[in-house]
């Protein structure tokens, strides 16, 4: 289940438990146009995922525990960005991902995302709002 939260203590807690797997420190973004989506389930936080504004753009962010990988990181995932586009005027979602971070790079495609490009060890992936409209659709 997803949930918006603005408490930053409990977003930086999830991802202090939930490192990246190449092991690079990653800081708390702040701002008031930030969003914080918290995964929950049976009342425990399992995931954060963050989307930051880039004009009509969100870049996405994630910092999830082992128990929000594989089908239920995809779920979770889906209904993050179904969030986001219901409540939000965004167009599209962007995902900077490490080359290094293979399984963040297999969750982006499996839910839809689009490779756009490679630069200086990061991949960049997309999803328009008419295409997960689309996807939602033939579901």
């Amino acid at each position: 289940m997803i949930e918006r939260t603005t408490d930053l203590r409990r977003v930086k807690k999830l991802m202090d438990e939930n490192p990246r797997a190449d092991g690079v420190r990653v800081d708390l973004r702040i701002g008031r146009d930030v969003i914080y989506l918290i995964e929950k389930e049976y009342g425990k936080d399992l995931g954060v995922w963050c989307f930051e504004p880039n004009g009509s753009e969100y870049d996405i962010h994630a910092h999830m525990g082992v128990m929000c990988r594989g089908i239920v990181g995809k779920r979770s995932a889906l209904d993050a960005i179904q969030w986001l586009y219901e409540n939000t005027e965004c167009s599209d979602i962007v995902a900077t991902i490490p080359i290094a971070l293979k399984h963040s790079q297999r969750l982006t495609v499996a839910t839809g995302f689009d490779f756009v490009k490679q630069v200086l060890g990061f991949r960049y992936y997309k999803m328009t709002r008419h295409k997960f409209n689309n996807m939602k659709e033939a579901a």
